[in-house]
């Protein structure tokens, strides 16, 4: 059986930005009760299952998978994790002091790339998961914190 016009337009409108709200509201429903629409838009099995099919032929047309995305996050982690030199405005190696005294080249990365890697893979393996299937958002704001105390 066929979704019904607005239905089908929730489908195909959340696909574009996976915002259930926006979707709603751009589908027709009311700007004032469009989040609880959404939600329960949501948890309707025929909509969720038009939005996996609307999905997958987008995955298929824009041959972006969930295992390219996860492999480009990896990669993208590795290069972060890569130490750089630390270079003065002539191009030459920032020197500093290590902690027994000797005199070493600088170098910097990038911390937060590492973290917000590790927080998208965390998420897609299910690690982040509270109790109600929600984001455990002390976990985040924890390791956010910690990623903004580190360099890069």
């Amino acid at each position: 059986m066929a979704l019904s016009g607005k239905h089908e337009r929730f489908a195909q409108e959340y696909v574009v930005d996976l915002n259930a709200t926006q979707a709603a509201i751009r589908a027709g429903y009311s700007d004032k009760s469009a989040h609880v629409t959404g939600a329960r838009l949501l948890k309707n099995a025929k909509v969720a299952a038009r939005i996996t099919e609307l999905q997958a032929e987008l995955s298929e047309s824009t041959k972006v998978t969930a295992e390219y995305v996860l492999s480009s996050i990896v990669d993208t982690m590795e290069r972060c994790k890569q130490a750089t030199p630390v270079l003065d405005r002539r191009g030459d190696p920032v020197m500093t002091e290590t902690p027994n005294g000797e005199m070493a080249p600088a170098y910097t990365f990038n911390a937060s790339g590492v973290f917000k890697g590790a927080e998208l893979l965390m998420k897609h393996l299910g690690m982040l998961e509270g109790q109600g299937g929600e984001t455990d958002d002390g976990l985040v704001a924890a390791f956010n914190k910690l990623a903004d105390k580190l360099p890069g």
